[in-house]
């Protein structure tokens, strides 16, 4: 894993530099992605905007799977705050989708400062990446 990240490589890179990426186009075609923007500020890494060109076919889940690995091997946690603003039908069903990959709601005792995200994930800790 270090140093290749597939097509991940060079949104990653965009990120690493700027803080801010949105996909690039072998990424957007390998997920078939509409959008997809992620913004870094130390650890953190927001996923800021996500959006499948067609719900329902694994797209979204292939994705943050990659995602979700490569931030346990940076020991990045995820953010990010489910809404219908692109298109979604639910937002019970937003949050489902992403507990799935391990976030969970930002309140509680899981409440982290650092970010005004409603959701979020901590990096586990692997030997397997």
């Amino acid at each position: 894993m270090e140093g290749t990240y597939g097509h991940f490589e060079k949104t990653l890179n965009a990120l690493e530099r700027r803080g801010l990426a949105y996909a690039e186009p072998d990424l957007m075609g390998e997920y078939r992605l509409e959008r997809l923007l992620l913004c870094k500020y130390g650890n953190y890494v927001q996923v800021n905007e996500l959006k499948v060109l067609v719900p329902g076919r694994g797209d979204g889940s292939r994705l943050m799977a990659e995602l979700t690995r490569i931030a346990d091997f940076k020991e990045w946690t995820l953010t990010l705050t489910p809404d219908l603003g692109l298109g979604a039908t639910s937002l019970s069903r937003l949050k489902r989708f992403y507990r799935r990959f391990g976030f969970v709601d930002n309140n509680g005792e899981n409440t982290d400062f650092t970010t005004l995200d409603s959701m979020l994930r901590i990096p586990r800790t692997t030997t397997t990446v």
